[in-house]
């Protein structure tokens, strides 16, 4: 079972969020919101 993180950049007027696989450090793409 792969675990997972949720890590984001809030800024200003965006928010971008991921998920980043802990044991091999791999991201999916962005979303920006």
């Amino acid at each position: 079972m792969t675990k997972y993180a949720l890590v984001g950049d809030v800024g200003g007027t965006n928010a971008r969020l991921a998920m980043c696989a802990i044991a091999s450090l791999e991201n999916s793409p962005a979303k920006t919101y």
